[in-house]
């Protein structure tokens, strides 16, 4: 997907999901140009899908955030 706004910036995301043994692997990655005088951020996923029973699955998953100030990382 891509997204403009007002604020003269744009961002873009590309994710992919696949079936990986019982349940769905998925892959993402993010940037968001913010105004012209910063650089670009990424911020990229990682998440597993996987059937509890019938009615509940569970997706644990990991991301990392990068920008020119800080990075994050985080477990989810």
């Amino acid at each position: 997907g891509i997204e403009f706004d007002d604020d003269d910036s744009s961002s873009y995301f590309v994710g992919v999901t696949t079936e990986a043994g019982v349940g769905s692997l998925s892959v993402g990655m993010s940037t968001q140009s913010l105004q012209a005088d910063h650089e670009d951020n990424y911020q990229y996923e990682v998440a597993y899908e996987y059937p509890v029973n019938d009615g509940m699955t569970i997706t644990p998953g990991v991301f990392i955030a990068e920008d020119a100030a800080d990075d994050e990382f985080g477990v989810v």
